[in-house]
Parts: C-alpha cells; structure tokens; sequence
C-alpha cells in the first residue's frame, strides 16, 4: 500500500471505513499484546478483519473468544456466522451445544 502505484503512498493520513474505530484499535492492540477485550458484536467484526488480513492467529483467538460468549439466544447465528466464514470448527461446537441442550 505504501509502495509503487497506490495512491495511500503520499497520503500522511490513510482512512479504513471498512470497519469501526473500536474494531481497528482492538486489531492493533491484539498486533501488539495479544489481548483480545471485545464484546461479541465487535468480536465478531474483528475475525471479518482478522480473514480479510489473513491473520490466522488472530482467527483462532477470535473463535476461542466467540466460543466462550455462546448461548442459546445467540447460538444460530454464530452458527450462521461459522457457515458465513466456512469455520468448522465453530460450526461444529455450536452444533455440539445445541445437541446437549435439546
């Protein structure tokens, strides 16, 4: 972005609209210690960020996170959500939980 032919190369202030400020500085928070403090909508915002940068690590925190703020009332559309980003394993936990809880 910062190379050759993009424009954002002689920008000094380079605007994301893609995402909340909220859900950026949680992503440059987690770059730089690893800690993840969101709650789930904005969680669930992160790991779309998270996939568009290819930050697998990142993935994998955001699921675990995401994994932990499952309950009934939201369980159909995380699963929703786990189908959205082809995450099977979140997939299959939310599946998991439904079945003990039926």
């Amino acid at each position: 972005m910062f190379g050759r032919d993009w424009t954002e190369k002689d920008q000094s202030v380079i605007e994301h609209h893609d995402y909340s400020y909220i859900v950026y500085k949680s992503f440059l928070k987690y770059l730089y210690t690893g800690v993840i403090s969101l709650p789930m909508q904005e969680l669930l915002e992160l790991l779309d960020l998270a996939i568009v940068y290819c930050e697998t690590k990142l993935e994998r925190c955001c699921i675990q996170e995401i994994k932990r703020g499952i309950s009934i009332q939201n369980i159909d559309f995380l699963r929703s959500i786990a189908d959205k980003h082809k995450k099977e394993d979140l997939k299959i936990f939310c599946l998991c939980l439904e079945s003990r809880n039926s």
